[in-house]
């Protein structure tokens, strides 16, 4: 059907299927294929005449991936800029590759095995955290944040543990993104040394 008030700029697909993958070599076949499927589209589209110029994929976990295809012209990765769980559970990055922490304060220690952080559900989000928990401690793999209610975090430690009531503890949100939507500002950090903190220009943008 003609629609002469409309015209295509072009095609876009979200490969986060990908993500599901058990190993590198499944996520990187699954990638290539979503990459291969789009440019065949945009090929049928313009053989029926149609123009079809932008062609963008995106996906954190296939940003390495499915940009090689020929044909592919745009990526459009979001959660790469940080990092999260999830991308460490995917294959896609490591723990040191992880740009962005919720600092947080032991606000308790009521049991040899259990530790309690003034980081909830509030602060960390939740999506994913069945599978993976509220969140990774930065530089302390002993630890397992597994629960939260709404202003605290719950996290489990081994026998004889020397972490106190009073010490900080970064950590890695599960799901960076939707962690990122419950502040109001991100500080950056060189260091030590605090050099900016930028409003988050989104937060409280939902309609």
């Amino acid at each position: 059907m003609a629609m002469p008030g409309l015209t295509l700029g072009g095609i876009f697909i979200h490969e986060g299927h990908a993500g599901r993958a058990k190993t590198r070599e499944e996520l990187e076949r699954v990638a290539l294929q979503s990459g291969r499927d789009v440019v065949a589209t945009a090929e049928a589209l313009r053989h029926a005449g149609i123009a079809c110029e932008t062609v963008s994929v995106g996906s954190s976990p296939c940003k390495d991936v499915t940009a090689t295809v020929l044909g592919v012209t745009e990526m459009r990765p979001g959660t790469y800029i940080f990092n999260d769980v999830m991308q460490i559970a995917a294959g896609a990055a490591a723990e040191s590759q992880c740009a962005l922490t919720v600092l947080c304060v032991i606000v308790s220690h009521p049991a040899p095995d259990r530790i309690i952080v003034d980081a909830g559900s509030k602060t960390m989000a939740g999506d994913g955290a069945a599978k993976l928990g509220f969140g990774r401690v930065s530089g302390h793999p002993e630890l397992e944040f597994h629960c939260a209610n709404e202003e605290h975090g719950f996290l489990r430690v081994p026998q004889g543990c020397n972490l106190e009531v009073g010490d900080r503890l970064r950590i890695i949100p599960t799901h960076v993104c939707t962690c990122v939507n419950l502040h109001d500002e991100i500080v950056l950090v060189r260091g030590d040394q605090i050099v900016a903190v930028v409003p988050i220009a989104a937060r409280g943008k939902v309609k």
